[in-house]
Order: structure tokens, then C-alpha cells, then sequence
């Protein structure tokens, strides 16, 4: 058992030895601020205040045994659980003329916000368009075979993904290059749910157009579908009703550059908006507006100081036109790359 033991991670050793080895990573420090207080009535207010440290060290690790054949995994150090996560592990076999073929577990990439990892996103959460997919339980990292075409300036990806809750996934999506600084980009990703008695079919689309040149940064996303949650619901009541949600979300930032002997290179001033119909049925629809700051230390690619606020406000039956206050807050991030 030693001897076999032993062999193996000398074994490990020598391929990883022979093997090409990449690494890249990020590293990121910061507090989170949300007020979710509300007035019940002229006399009564509920205080709901909430803090929270944010830190994250990851590193992404590709390795290349063999001639057309990658193996790439990222690890992550979450310092409000103390732990250490692998977040994706997957093996790309090349197949040549563009095409390639990936297994593992990993990102669906089912809408463009998913695609980017914490330290892409231009700010520091995700918006509430995507937490709300994510309450469907459908982006994510899953089990997944998927297979990519490359063909001039279009990308071609179809995978099939799976989860241990039964929850099965089709996913095709096109990205194209339409120039040398823009990007449009569509998904269909079709969902049958656990096999439960009120499983239901998710059907979500998703389009997306990237502008990204040296000053200007821009993002507009819409996504739609159907809602699982307010479908299972009417199921139980014995109704079978398609509730459908689409949301749009637009981000702009523009990057003051400095002279080089400043040791602040980059001042950018960011500003995103989301307009969510959670239920077309109700007519239950949210606003998100969140301003931000992102200024360059020294090397803007390298080490960054985001500042960044959120606030979200929401409508409930039979009050369409009303909007409440829900959620308002900041975070300050200071994130280094490598």
C-alpha cells in the first residue's frame, strides 16, 4: 500500500513536471453594507441593518499533459467560512479546426453576467436579475459535457448539464466578435426540473452586447423565461398557468486616464440599471440602481479600489405604480490581480 502509495505522487510528480502550468488569480478585501429596515406604519420601523466583511483569494490552475488536452481547476479561500473551495474542474480535449470538447464541473454560462468571475465584474455583486435566476437554481456550476466550435468570429457552444437535485439542462449559445471592441452574445437554455410531482419545465433566453475599448465600457443584457417558482405554486393549487418574468440590464463606465507618474492611473465612474418583472401575472416588477467608482492604483489591470452603492426598490398587487424601498447599501473592495 506505501510502495502503490508512493508511486502515484511520484507519478503526479513527473507529469506535472512534463506538463505546461499556467497560473492566475485574483485577490480581493472588503465591506458590505445593507439597510433592509421598513416602515410598517406611521408608529412602527423594524431596523435591519447588516455588515459584512468580504475577502476572496483565488487562483485559476491550467495544466497541459498532453498535446491538445488542458485540465483547469480554480481554487477559492472564502474568509467567512475559513475554507478552501474548488469552484471548477474541467478537461478540454482539442479537436482541431476550432472545435473543442469539455467535461467537468463547471459554469453553464447560460447569461453574460454568469460568465464573469468576481474580479471581470465592473462591480463588486451580481445584479438582482441574475440573483433572481439563481433563486430558479439555474446558473451556476453543475456536471456538465459541453461541446465549442470556434468559426471566424463566432462561437458556438451546446452543452448538456446536470445537478444532484435532478435538474437536467440543455444549453446552446452563440458569442460574435462584431468588432475588435464589441461582443453580442444569445443563450436558450431549457431546464426540466426534480422529480417531484410539481416539476416543471424552465425555458430561459438571454441576449447580451459587450463594448469594451480602452475608455468606454458598456453592458446591456436582457433575459426572459418562464418562472418555476410561481408555476409550482399554481401547481399545488391544481392550475396550470405559464407565469412568465424578463428583466433588462444596462452598465456604462467611463475611465479618466491619468498621467503615468500619478499613483492613481485610472479613475473610472460606473453606473448600472435593472428593471425585473418578476411575474407578469402580478405585475410584481423591481428597480435596481447602483452608482460606483473604480479607481486604478498605480496599474489599473493589477491592483484596484471599488467603491460601489445598491439600491433596489420594489412594487407588490395591487400597488403597480407604487414603489417601495427594499434593500440600500454600499461596499469598498480593494482587488489585486496576477
Amino acid at each position: 500500500m506505501r510502495h502503490s502509495f508512493a508511486l502515484l505522487i511520484l507519478s503526479v510528480c513527473f507529469t506535472l513536471a512534463a506538463s505546461d502550468i499556467s497560473l492566475s488569480g485574483a485577490a480581493s478585501l472588503g465591506v458590505l453594507y445593507h439597510d433592509m429596515s421598513v416602515s410598517l406604519n406611521d408608529s412602527v420601523y423594524v431596523y435591519d441593518e447588516d455588515i459584512q466583511r468580504h475577502g476572496k483569494l483565488t487562483t485559476d490552475i491550467a495544466i497541459s499533459p498532453l498535446s491538445g488536452i488542458t485540465l483547469r481547476t480554480d481554487l477559492a479561500f472564502d474568509i467567512d467560512d475559513e475554507a478552501l473551495h474548488m469552484g471548477t474542474f474541467d478537461v478540454r480535449f482539442s479537436l482541431g479546426g476550432g472545435r473543442q470538447i469539455r467535461a467537468g464541473y463547471m459554469k453553464k454560462r447560460l447569461s453574460f453576467e454568469e460568465r464573469l468571475s468576481h474580479d471581470e465584474r465592473q462591480l463588486i455583486d451580481r445584479s438582482i436579475l441574475h440573483e433572481r435566476i439563481r433563486s430558479f437554481h439555474l446558473p451556476g456550476r453543475d456536471f456538465t459535457l459541453a461541446y465549442r466550435h470556434r468559426r471566424d468570429n463566432r462561437t458556438y457552444w451546446h452543452a448538456v448539464a446536470a445537478d444532484m437535485s435532478h435538474r437536467y439542462s440543455m444549453i446552446h449559445r452563440l458569442e460574435w466578435e462584431l468588432a475588435s471592441s464589441l461582443e453580442a452574445s444569445s443563450s436558450l437554455t431549457v431546464t426540466h426540473g426534480s422529480k417531484s410531482p410539481d416539476s416543471v419545465h424552465v425555458i430561459t433566453g438571454n441576449m447580451a452586447l459587450n463594448y469594451d475599448q480602452a475608455a468606454h465600457r458598456g453592458e446591456i443584457e436582457i433575459m426572459g423565461g418562464t418562472n418555476p417558482s410561481a408555476e409550482r405554486i399554481q401547481r399545488q393549487m391544481n392550475e396550470e398557468m405559464r407565469i412568465l418574468y424578463g428583466g433588462i440590464r444596462l452598465c456604462y463606465s467611463y475611465g479618466f486616464q491619468r498621467p503615468e507618474e500619478y499613483i492613481l492611473e485610472t479613475i473610472r465612474p460606473i453606473v448600472e440599471g435593472v428593471y425585473l418583472l418578476d411575474n407578469h401575472e402580478t405585475g410584481k416588477t423591481s428597480l435596481q440602481f447602483r452608482p460606483g467608482l473604480s479607481v486604478g492604483i498605480i496599474d489599473a489591470d493589477i491592483a484596484e479600489l471599488l467603491i460601489s452603492g445598491d439600491f433596489q426598490y420594489g412594487t407588490l398587487p395591487p400597488h403597480h405604480g407604487e414603489y417601495t424601498r427594499r434593500i440600500s447599501g454600499g461596499a469598498v473592495r480593494v482587488r489585486i490581480r496576477w
